[in-house]
This record gives structure tokens, C-alpha cells and sequence, in this order.
């Protein structure tokens, strides 16, 4: 288990808020009216948008007048939109800049493990994280959860427990019946429910909800309250039982204050003005703190709970923070927020897309890089969700064994349902029915990288659009491709070539954009292999969020540049290219022939399921190719002798 020390994380923290502190640039493309005071902003941003945007404040210039202000309401990374709240002022022309200042939620963190009384409380919760904290749940009225789901029903019982819910596992579907299950049964207990985004909290929210209804608890009795402005209001129109009380007097007087914000060189209006605000606030804040003590289960973005902190701390101690898509929140974070109940349950997918980090400082990297699941041990306090029901058999088979060692398969349940295998059938003759197919790219002029924005490749782009026309011409709808790649620059110039040939309906989109989504058909085009941004543990995440959106088929554009200047590409190329090929025998029959090992190179074996291709030998050890895994295996020839031959 890491060492916590709490001089580190505050200097990763302010590592990352001098950075946290500027402005970011984005560029109008266009705008239009949603509802009252509500203007969404479509915008192409330097650097993946996120939702620790929302609460931001955006401003642009009006030469010779007052600059124009509003607040961001909401963020949709994936369309590249902003909701701007109560604009003061016309937005300039497309093409003008926005500047968005980020609300510093950093900020509340560091006041917490600046207090040494809420760092000892941090520091018990590490210490006891091993330990069970009783809380009997009975999951016998979700019959129709897979094993290792009902198993998550124990985890509740431990001071902190862990969710590992790779692609398709149903984690959400799990957590909702896990939490509805502790609100039914045991009537005093409160819940925090947190997620990364506004999205990811109201899909968890509605499966509670659901659980709560599938327990026969009426809407009137479930205590289920959702906190913060930004989400999208209509989802709720017919589940109002889920939004507390608003006091719309202090919005308005909120939203007002902001319009008329003088500048901070007026000192006289600038300190009446905040003033007034500060009030606002604290009315706000007590508001809040009466709806999250009455209430049964307050849901909220993590943002927003660190945001408000102090005003949970003051409502008192849940009994279970349960804190989804936690592999994308930082330990300094999760920490931050764990002493807010006595028991933590951290649901997510360590071996996808990780928090996002600016600073390069040391203890930035190791605090808020790293995030809660490196507290993880094996064990009862720990499950593993292990089958899935989105990818057909030979993708699942091929992330399963690059990402997951082998552990994840294609839940019982789908495989014996016709309407699930239909629905993964491929068109076409030849490579277009294959499910994965790697398409050799000609390696011609192409722009490197020089950052996460700027690697484009007009060859494998160009043969990319040419594929999915191939497969439109099978009859298959623009609505299920997904076509991915890692930059920027590459989405544009392949949107832009789709456009060109009137197939602007298929989607395009970075990887970042992509976590959570799934197609029938999925391209992934790397753009630039040699990329550093593509090499290491957190491509791996990439490439394996890229891989895992793929119900059906799975298409790469590699070059031989790609697959030779990153291993994890050849690696998954070396898996397509050995797809077909069958073991001549088991490895422990291979041991007995004449002049092993030395003339059994090459040979393809079959060792505890395993597809093995003998590589070399040398000083008492095999090494082999793993060819459903792509990876090298060693093993130590005595050890292998002295088993008895099976």
C-alpha cells in the first residue's frame, strides 16, 4: 500500500493549481438559445474539454465597452459544447475567443489537508481501510444479477471496498442495487453518491432509482435528492421525486450579482459587491446543509463535493460514500472526500482512462495522477465484475487477454440469447465479416506529433474513409461506426474527408471523448505510433478504452512504423496476425520430442488454454509468444518437467 503523507499531496495540489489558474481559450463556432437564460456554445478547445469546467466563468472582450460574462453551467466534452448561464452581454461573432476561468475546486482540497484535524481523520480512514465495518445486505431480490454482481452485495461491509467494472460488466446496474438494497434495509442509513460528471451521476442516480422501485419503495419514501444545477433538467420531468427544493430567490440574486460584477480595480464596488455575494453564498450553504441532512441520499459530481466541502463536513457523517467512475478521480481527491462517511465504496476501471493531470511535478504525478485503486488488494473487499455483455466473443477475447490477463468473457446470459448474437452479426465477404482486422497503412508523408493535438496522416485517413464506405455498401447504417483515433488533427482531416464524400453521419471522435460509448463497428486510426503520448501505462488505458467501444467489429490502421516503434500496437497486431492458428500439440506432450527445444522453434503449443508459439531457449528457460495475448511468457524448463504429463 502507498505511504500517505500529507505535505506531498498539498504540493502536488498547488503544483497543479498554479496551473489550474489560467485561463483557457476556446474558439466560437457557433451558438443558439436553450431555454431561459441558458446559450449553448459550440467551441474547438486547444485541449480536451472536461466537466471541472462547469462553474467556470467564461468572459470575452467588447472592444470599447465592458467585457461580457457569464457562468458555465454545463460541459459536453463529447460534442465540444458549453451551457452559458445568464450571459451579460451578446456573444461575440464565431471565430472570437472565449476565456474560461476554472472554478479552483482544487482550492477546497487544499484546505482540507491543510487542516490538521481533517488530515487525521484522513489518516484513519487509511488505517482502518482493511477492516470490516459490518453492514448485512441481503441481495436476494435481484435474482437476475450475474455471480460476481451479487457478490458486490458484501462490499458495503468494509471500512473501503473496490468495484473493478471493466467494459460491459454492468457496474452501474450493480451499484444501483447494491445502494438501493442499504436504503431499503436499513432504514437510518445515508449515502453520498459521487461521480465524475454530470452524466455519470445521474445514470448511477437512475439506477438506484430503479433498485428502489424494483424493492417496491415508493417514489414518496426514497429520500434520493440530487444536488447541483447542472444537468439536464428533462431527464428528470417524470422522476421530480429526485430534485430537492430550490430556493430560486437566492439563484436569482445569485445570477444578478454576477451580471453586475464591477472590476476589481473599483475597490469600493468590488468589496460591496463581494460582500453581498458572500452572503448569497452562505444562504446557499445552509440551504444546502438542511437538504443534505434530511435527505436519505445526496448525489453530486465530485467537483461540486469538493466545491462544498465544508458545508457536507457541517451536515454530518454518511454511513457509505459510494464514488463512481473512481479510477478517473485522484487519490488526493478521494481522500479528500473519505471522511465524509464511514465507509467508502470506489466502483470503476483502473485499466481505463486515469484522472487528468497538467503538472509534471513529482508529487502532482503521484497524488493526483494515481487514483484510488492503487489502494487495492485482492480479496473479499474486492470484486471483479468478470463477464460483459458488449463485445463479441473474439474483441472480448482480445482485450480480455492484452488488458485483463484473461479474466473477462462474454457473460453466459448474452451468449445464449439469439437477439444479442443478431444484433453482433457482421455484413459482407471476406475481411469486411471478419471481427478484427489490422489494414496495413502505406507509410507516406504524415505530420508528427508534437502534442496530444497535432499528429495527423493523410494515407491511413484516406484508407479509413474508404473502408467505411466498403461497409456502408453492405447496408450497414452510418449509425454504427464509431471512428476513433488519439489526436485531434487526425479527427479533423478524416471529418473532413467523410464530409467531402457526403458521409458527414459517421461519427468521429478522440479516445478521450469516447469512454463510456460503444458501436457496432469501431476504425481506430493512431495517426502516429511513435507519439510518446502513445507509449506507456496511460496509452495502454487509451488504446484499451479505443478497443473496448467495439460491439462487432474492430478495424486498426497500422504502419510498419507503428507496430515497430510501439510495442503495444505490434502487440495487438501479433494477435490478429496468429488468429487463425491452431497448437500442433500441448506444450508438455512438446517436451518429449526429439532435439528440444532446439528444433521445436516456431512451434505453436497448447499450454493451460494458452495459444504458445516457442520463441527461444536459453540457460533452462522457454520463452514463447503468447498468441491470444501478444506478450511474451517464460518458463523454467525444469519446473515444466517435473510436472506429471496430463
Amino acid at each position: 500500500m502507498p505511504e500517505l503523507r500529507s505535505g506531498e499531496v498539498i504540493d502536488g495540489i498547488e503544483a497543479e493549481l498554479e496551473l489550474a489558474k489560467k485561463p483557457v481559450g476556446v474558439t466560437i463556432v457557433g451558438s443558439t438559445r436553450e431555454g431561459s437564460g441558458v446559450l449553448r456554445v459550440s467551441v474547438e478547445a486547444p485541449r480536451p474539454l472536461d466537466e471541472g469546467l462547469e462553474g467556470a466563468r467564461a468572459w470575452w472582450p467588447r472592444p470599447g465597452q465592458r467585457g461580457g460574462s457569464a457562468e458555465v453551467l454545463s460541459v459536453s466534452a463529447e460534442r465540444e459544447q458549453i451551457d452559458l448561464w445568464q450571459p451579460s452581454a451578446p456573444l461575440p461573432a464565431a471565430g472570437s475567443v472565449l476565456f474560461l476561468y476554472p472554478p479552483l475546486y482544487l482550492e477546497g482540497l487544499r484546505r482540507a489537508w491543510q487542516d490538521p484535524a481533517w488530515v487525521r481523520e484522513i489518516e484513519g480512514f487509511v488505517g482502518a481501510m482493511g477492516q470490516a465495518r459490518p453492514l448485512e445486505l441481503d441481495g436476494g431480490a435481484f435474482s437476475k444479477l450475474r455471480a460476481r454482481q451479487r457478490e458486490a452485495f458484501s462490499l458495503p461491509g468494509y471500512v473501503a471496498s473496490f468495484l473493478h467494472g471493466p467494459p460491459g460488466t454492468g457496474k452501474t446496474t450493480t451499484l444501483g442495487a447494491v445502494v438501493a438494497a442499504a436504503l431499503k434495509q436499513h432504514p437510518d442509513a445515508r449515502i453520498l453518491l459521487l461521480s465524475t460528471t454530470n452524466m455519470a451521476v445521474d445514470e448511477a442516480l437512475f439506477s438506484v432509482d430503479r433498485g428502489l422501485g424494483h424493492l417496491g419503495v415508493a417514489e414518496r419514501d426514497r429520500g434520493c435528492q440530487r444536488i447541483g444545477l447542472r444537468f439536464e433538467g428533462e431527464r428528470y420531468l417524470k422522476s421530480p421525486h429526485l430534485l430537492p427544493p430550490v430556493d430560486r430567490g437566492l439563484l436569482r440574486r445569485r445570477a444578478e450579482l454576477e451580471r453586475s460584477r464591477p472590476p476589481s480595480e473599483d475597490a469600493g464596488a468590488y468589496a460591496a459587491w463581494k460582500l453581498a455575494m458572500e452572503d448569497v453564498r452562505r444562504g446557499l450553504r445552509q440551504h444546502l446543509i438542511r437538504i443534505a441532512r434530511e435527505a436519505r441520499l445526496l448525489a453530486m459530481t465530485t467537483t461540486h463535493a469538493a466545491l462544498v466541502l465544508d458545508a457536507l463536513r457541517e451536515a454530518g457523517r454518511h454511513d457509505l460514500l459510494v464514488l463512481d467512475e473512481a479510477s478517473q478521480v485522484s487519490q488526493a481527491h478521494a481522500l479528500g472526500l473519505a471522511p465524509l462517511a464511514g465507509r467508502s465504496l470506489y466502483a470503476g476501471d483502473p485499466r481505463q482512462l486515469g484522472p487528468v493531470v497538467q503538472s509534471e511535478h513529482p508529487m502532482a504525478q503521484r497524488w493526483l495522477r494515481g487514483s484510488m485503486f492503487r489502494w487495492a488488494e485482492e480479496g473479499p473487499r474486492s470484486v471483479f465484475l468478470d463477464e460483459q455483455s458488449r463485445m463479441a466473443p473474439p474483441i472480448c477475447a482480445l482485450v480480455s487477454n492484452v488488458f485483463y490477463h484473461g479474466k473477462l468473457r462474454v457473460a453466459a446470459d448474452a451468449q445464449g440469447a439469439p437477439r444479442w448474437h443478431e444484433q453482433r452479426a457482421l455484413r459482407g465477404e471476406g475481411e469486411l465479416a471478419r471481427p478484427f482486422v489490422v489494414v496495413p497503412v502505406e507509410e507516406g508523408p504524415s505530420r508528427p506529433a508534437e502534442g496530444r493535438g497535432s499528429a495527423s496522416r493523410e494515407g491511413s485517413a484516406v484508407q479509413l474513409v474508404t473502408w467505411v464506405q466498403r461497409l456502408l455498401a453492405t447496408g450497414q447504417d452510418p449509425s454504427e461506426f464509431l471512428v476513433l483515433t488519439p489526436f485531434r488533427a487526425q479527427r479533423a482531416l478524416i471529418s473532413s474527408i467523410l464530409a467531402a464524400r457526403g458521409l458527414g453521419g459517421v461519427q468521429v471522435s478522440t479516445v478521450h471523448r469516447a469512454q463510456g460509448r460503444e458501436r457496432h463497428t469501431v476504425l481506430y486510426d493512431p495517426a502516429d505510433g511513435a507519439s510518446p503520448f502513445l507509449q506507456g501505462e496511460e496509452a495502454e488505458r487509451l488504446l484499451n478504452v479505443a478497443l473496448s467501444r467495439a460491439q462487432a467489429r474492430l478495424v486498426l490502421f497500422l504502419s510498419r512504423r507503428d507496430r515497430a516503434s510501439n510495442p503495444l500496437l505490434e502487440r495487438v497486431a501479433s494477435v490478429e496476425r496468429h488468429a487463425a492458428t491452431r497448437p500442433a500439440l500441448s506444450l508438455l506432450a512438446a517436451l518429449e520430442l526429439p532435439g528440444f527445444p532446439g528444433r521445436c522453434l516456431g512451434l505453436v503449443v497448447e499450454h493451460r488454454g494458452l495459444r504458445l508459439k516457442i520463441t527461444a531457449a536459453e540457460a533452462g528457460r522457454l520463452r514463447c509468444l503468447d498468441l491470444d495475448g501478444g506478450g511474451e511468457r517464460t518458463f523454467d524448463l525444469a519446473v515444466l518437467r517435473g510436472r506429471p504429463r496430463t
